[in-house]
Formats: structure tokens, sequence, C-alpha cells
């Protein structure tokens, strides 16, 4: 609390004193390429499967989304399959 109100001052009196802040360009905005998500996704929560020590209902949500992924991904939805893959990593608490 200190410390942002002493931050907050401090910008305060650096503006009072005639240094104006200048603004930083925006980049633009570039979204998710999720066609390579998807599959880097996808690989990742397989080997998560394989590697992490989980609870036996974990293991099934976690291959549940797998196949889910991997439907997704052969009928080219890759946002989908990006999504399925997230929610399987999250099942196991892997990410």
């Amino acid at each position: 609390m200190k410390v942002g109100l002493a931050l907050a001052l401090g910008a305060g009196a650096l503006l009072a004193s005639g240094v104006s802040a200048l603004p930083v360009p925006a980049a633009p905005y570039t979204p998710p390429d999720y066609k390579a998500l998807c599959p880097a996704t996808l690989h990742t929560l397989d080997l998560a499967i394989q590697v992490i020590g989980a609870t036996p209902n974990q293991i099934a949500s976690a291959k549940s989304a797998y196949n889910s992924a991997e439907s997704a991904m052969k009928g080219n939805d890759f946002y989908s399959c990006t999504q399925s893959a997230r929610s399987g990593l999250k099942a196991l608490d892997a990410g």
C-alpha cells in the first residue's frame, strides 16, 4: 500500500515538474494461431496423460477431452481443438 502510494506520488511529482509522459504506440493485435496451437496443446495433453499421476476420474476426463480435441482437429476446427485440449490439461491440474 505504501509503495503504491509512493509510486503514485512520485509519478505525480514527475508530471507536475513539467515532464510529460509519452504514449507508447500500440502493437497491432495478432490473433492466436489456433492451427498451430491445436496440435501443440494436443501433444502436451497426450504427454500429460501418460506422465502425470492423477486420479482415475481426472485421467478419464483428460482422455475424453483428448478425444474431443482430436475429433475437432480432424474437422479443421482448431479453436475447439485447442479449447478441448486445454480443458483436458485443467482436468489433470497440469496447466
